[in-house]
């Protein structure tokens, strides 16, 4: 009985890891199109997963490039490092407009209040303020890191 188990146990372990290889290949392959690491295929025929293009009158398919793990790994990085979220560019943004807000308003304020005090206080207002939105833009950039690693 001991045996059945065992072997249970090792076909359950060896499906999952086929499942999970395939799933990588899979996810690895359509990195590698998405990044532009491909080449065209092209059939006189139809075949599964191929298009019609009218510009060479023949169905293609786009397929990646064979790539060593350890390559696709190194370009993973740095596509990811180069990786710019709409989110972590919105909340630079602010923190930039803030800054220059900031800067003007205690400009501003200072000379109408005609106090030098006024105008450093708001600028160490805004300045907190707009590092509270870098901060929170390398946040997004972290967990988009964590996100596309997991």
């Amino acid at each position: 009985m001991n045996q059945d188990v065992n072997e249970m146990l090792n076909n359950f372990f060896l499906e999952k890891e086929s499942y999970l290889k395939s799933k990588k290949e899979t996810q690895k392959e359509k990195d590698l199109i998405s990044w532009g690491f491909s080449k065209m295929d092209y059939s006189d025929t139809c075949k599964e997963d191929y298009y019609y293009s009218s510009l060479v009158n023949k169905f293609v398919k786009k397929i990646a490039l064979d790539i060593s793990d350890e390559d696709y790994e190194k370009i993973k990085k740095y596509k990811l490092a180069s990786k710019n979220n709409g989110m972590e560019r919105i909340a630079n943004i602010i923190a930039i407009g803030i800054f220059i807000i900031g800067f003007i308003s205690g400009i501003v304020l200072g000379a109408v209040a005609d106090s030098f005090i006024a105008t450093l206080v708001i600028w160490a207002t805004t300045f907190a303020f707009g590092f509270l939105y870098i901060i929170l833009a390398h946040i997004i950039k972290m967990l988009n890191y964590i996100k596309e690693n997991m």
